[in-house]
């Protein structure tokens, strides 16, 4: 599957750092997890706009952040361009082994879950730690009922329907107040069970399983705090090797 990831981005880049759903619910879970683990090599593999390479750097890893798609590469520059770090657009400029892996909301846009979780375990070390997120499965095909309110949304209810189901969905992106600014985002649906039986396949251990809830920040944006209060927007698996 090809997409331009940057027409995403160009979207959400205005929201990411203080309204977004990464930034109110997942953000500062991430922070927490990186706190304890030791210093070392960091891998932000599909880095994004390199916000989580940025904590990753604060609480002191050595961050290489990467990002394989040239659109969105060129909006990660941009934005780490003030950073000590390293950034990389090619898996040969990956060198060495790693203490930690970051995979933070990528595993949804890979058609081949298998290939990318070998490959994290051949470069990760032996005592190092894997860290993944995913938007959480149960929202890929499930759709809110909302109804106008002044220049928001209110959000009355989620219906889920065909979770079972694995394929390729198409999702609107929305705003902080609830607009669709972007509709048809293709991502691949897979099951909670599936995630955890590729990961153990892999060769690894989950010692962390987490469905983050909304932090206290998302009062003053009502649309997140509604949605995001009410069903989990993100599942995160910290591994480690078995």
């Amino acid at each position: 599957m090809k997409q331009d990831f940057s027409l995403v981005a160009q979207e959400y880049i205005k929201e990411r750092e203080n309204c977004s759903f990464n930034a109110l619910v997942l953000d500062g879970y991430l922070e927490n997890i990186l706190r304890c683990c030791r210093p070392g090599k960091c891998l932000d593999y599909g880095a994004g706009i390199g916000t989580v390479s940025k904590i990753a750097t604060a609480v002191g890893l050595d961050v290489t952040a990467f990002e394989p798609d040239p659109s969105m590469f060129r909006l990660l520059k941009a934005n780490l361009q003030d950073e000590s770090m390293t950034i990389a657009n090619s898996q040969s400029q990956l060198k060495g082994r790693y203490d930690v892996i970051l995979s933070i909301n990528m595993l949804d846009y890979v058609d081949n879950l298998d290939e990318i979780l070998s490959y994290f375990y051949r470069i990760l070390d032996s005592t190092g730690q894997l860290i993944l997120s995913v938007p959480h499965p149960m929202k890929d095909l499930g759709d809110w009922v909302k109804v106008r309110s002044g220049t928001r949304w209110d959000y009355l209810y989620y219906r889920l329907d065909g979770y079972l189901e694995e394929k390729l969905c198409h999702k609107p992106r929305e705003n902080v107040n609830g607009d669709v600014i972007q509709s048809g985002v293709h991502s691949y649906h897979r099951t909670i069970s599936t995630y955890y039986n590729a990961i153990f396949q892999a060769g690894f251990t989950v010692t962390h399983l987490g469905e983050p809830g909304v932090s206290p920040k998302a009062k003053d944006y009502p649309v997140i705090q509604q949605k995001a209060s009410r069903i989990p927007y993100f599942l995160v698996f910290v591994c480690k090797k078995r």
